[in-house]
């Protein structure tokens, strides 16, 4: 397996951007192995309403649960709340260079990209965090993109300190890789938006 050239990709409109979004820059972007990624919203896990039982099998407690259920055919993903840029009272935000800034303590973070994929079937796809993240003890992270799967990018990010980030910024690459596939991906989350598909949105 090889990774595909990031320039095909774009040419190929395998990494598109939809109309309403920010254009794609391919300057800025296109990288030796991969492209960035540029953070459109960042959501947080809500809290749960009330807490839950710790002996038996956890129940989760009402639509707001936090709680993560993954059974053999059971799947149930916790809450989220987007960070809002335009609330000033949102305890996320602050304020830097006239701007409204992300500031993120530590903690697990839901990624929305601009970016969405549509992987050919003899390709899959994978996400990584940049190094400039890596090296500010951040990580981000991503299932696999499967052969067939198309929608938003999206991702979760585990920030171990404190961080700022401008709405907009390249947090992460999307590396494609060619082999040979069993089938085609047709799970839940095809042609969804990762906002979707990251649990209920509060």
């Amino acid at each position: 397996m090889s990774f595909v050239n990031p320039r095909i990709v774009v040419e190929k409109q395998w990494i598109y951007v939809p109309k309403d979004d920010p254009s794609f820059d391919s300057v800025e972007q296109v990288q030796q192995a991969g492209i960035d990624l540029r953070v459109a919203r960042i959501s947080v896990p809500y809290p749960a309403q009330l807490p839950a039982p710790l002996q038996g099998a956890v129940t989760p407690q009402g639509p707001g649960s936090e709680i993560a259920v993954i059974g053999v055919k059971e799947r149930r993903l916790p809450a989220y709340k987007e960070i809002d840029l335009e609330d000033r009272s949102d305890p996320f935000i602050v304020k830097r260079n006239s701007k409204q800034w992300y500031c993120l303590p530590k903690g697990q973070y839901i990624l929305d990209f601009v970016e969405h994929i549509k992987v050919p079937l003899h390709c899959m796809a994978l996400v990584v965090h940049r190094s400039t993240l890596n090296r500010s003890g951040t990580i981000v992270t991503g299932s696999v993109f499967d052969p067939g799967f198309s929608g938003q990018v999206g991702a979760t990010m585990y920030v171990h300190g404190t961080l700022l980030i401008e709405p907009l910024a390249r947090l992460a690459q999307i590396i494609l890789f060619d082999g040979d596939s069993a089938n085609a991906y047709t799970g839940a989350y095809k042609d969804k938006t990762h906002a979707d598909t990251s649990g209920m949105r509060v």
